[in-house]
């Protein structure tokens, strides 16, 4: 995730631009459904990214990792979708509070 945000920050224009899409999504349902489909892969990605470090790392049961994941996964995104519109949005944004704020709430 960090990384992700990192490269967020590297690129300005990309960061407008998801804002952009995701606000035009809203009356859009072609691009609604593109955007959807994206956030979808990222959540997946996620999933199959911690889904096997939960079972491993928490010692955590198939049924409840598979819960555990999901909420984590819908955290990721909520934090990323959080710095698009902050970063954008919030004039003095502060990129390094926010990267550590994102560390934080994923280690817990």
């Amino acid at each position: 995730m960090a990384e992700l945000l990192e490269r967020l920050a590297a690129d300005p224009a990309a960061t407008r631009l998801l804002l952009i899409t995701w606000g035009e999504a809203v009356s859009e349902p072609a691009l609604a459904a593109v955007a959807g489909e994206h956030l979808a892969r990222v959540r997946e990605q996620v999933e199959e990214r911690y889904g096997r470090w939960a079972a491993e790392e928490l010692g955590l049961g198939p049924d409840r990792s598979r819960e555990w994941v999901a909420m984590f996964a819908q955290a990721i995104l909520s934090v990323l979708q959080g710095y698009v519109v902050q970063s954008c949005l919030l004039p003095g944004f502060d990129h390094d509070a926010y990267l550590d704020y994102a560390r934080t709430l994923a280690a817990q």
